[in-house]
């Protein structure tokens, strides 16, 4: 009888010292509820250990699908090129003695990646002058998929869309006020997955380059060599002062003013033609060049004939009679 229960109490206590040498082990990598994006490869880690025994192995799964596993602390396999999906993954660890236990599962989500897309036009802190026509360019790049469209956003405000699949896409922005603005594009695949570029921003500024045209003498007049003729030209800007007016007779500089009538007189004009310019320039540098005037300059119509120094006249009194 006592050899009986001396037995029975052998085989209870043993069976509780296996049952508590049981393994412990917890997914520290990745979180629960990660997010992941297509392609990405995971790192999966445990951490696993018996307080009474050794680990033999720590075995990874998606589901009941084994995906690895390690012998060596510390416990990790990388989960390559991961697809699109929703998955629960649980680590294994196994003793010398083939007790296992499994850890808590975790649950991941992979997502389709987004499309990369960059604007190549304008560059990055451009600038142009109010009433520009900006011309935006953008490329867009899905390595396991189709581009279905590209838009343009300044701000938050759609500017344009492309209507048909492309990775390209080119849109005119017309008569862009003076501001300075952040310009987006963004890509969409046939999956309807988005990815945005890294913004931009351009600067409009107030034109204030002046208005120029010369206003005298009229375009095609002709004149007469030696002639003095007085060149008129009207001047304005709209938001800056007028410093000077230059005027040009094709690429030959004839001279400047700075006050208002600007007029300049172009003495003893010689014959020829001539193509007259005049050149605004403002207090900030802004130039503005008038469309040319053409004007004939025509020999004189009864040239004079001037003896040389020294020359007399001849004296006939006293000539003899050819008659």
């Amino acid at each position: 009888m006592k050899r009986s229960m001396l037995f029975i109490m052998v085989l209870f206590f043993s069976g509780f010292a296996r049952a508590s040498a049981a393994p412990v082990i917890a997914m520290t990598n990745p979180d629960n509820q990660s997010t992941f994006t297509a392609g990405s490869d995971i790192p999966l880690t445990a951490d696993a250990s018996e307080a009474e025994g050794t680990i033999a192995a720590v075995a990874f799964y998606n589901g009941s699908a084994l995906l690895g596993q390690s012998s060596k602390s510390p416990y990790t396999y990388t989960w390559a090129d991961v697809p699109v999906g929703t998955y629960t993954l649980t680590a294994v660890a196994t003793d010398i003695n083939e007790v296992s236990t499994t850890s808590t599962a975790v649950k991941v989500t992979v997502t389709p990646a987004p499309p990369t897309v960059v604007i190549t036009s304008p560059a990055n802190e451009s600038s142009f002058s109010a009433g520009s026509d900006i011309n935006l360019a953008a490329t867009a790049l899905e390595t396991k998929g189709t581009i279905s469209a590209i838009s343009f956003y300044n701000g938050s405000t759609l500017l344009a869309t492309s209507d048909m699949a492309s990775s390209f896409y080119n849109y005119t922005w017309a008569n862009v006020p003076a501001g300075t603005y952040t310009l987006t594009a963004v890509a969409t695949d046939a999956n309807k997955v988005s990815g945005t570029s890294s913004p931009i921003t351009v600067t409009i500024t107030s034109s204030s380059a002046p208005l120029i045209a010369i206003t005298s003498p009229a375009s095609d007049s002709t004149f007469t060599a030696g002639s003095d003729i007085a060149i008129t030209a009207a001047s304005s800007t709209s938001h800056e002062t007028i410093r000077e007016v230059f005027f040009y007779d094709g690429t030959y500089y004839l001279g400047s003013t700075t006050q208002a009538p600007y007029t300049y007189t172009w003495t003893n004009v010689p014959a020829g033609t001539h193509s007259l310019t005049a050149e605004a320039t403002d207090n900030n540098g802004g130039t503005f060049i008038s469309t040319p005037v053409n004007i004939t300059i025509n020999p004189p119509a009864n040239p004079v004939t001037i003896p040389p120094a020294g020359a007399q006249k001849a004296d006939t009194t006293n000539s003899p009679d050819k008659s």
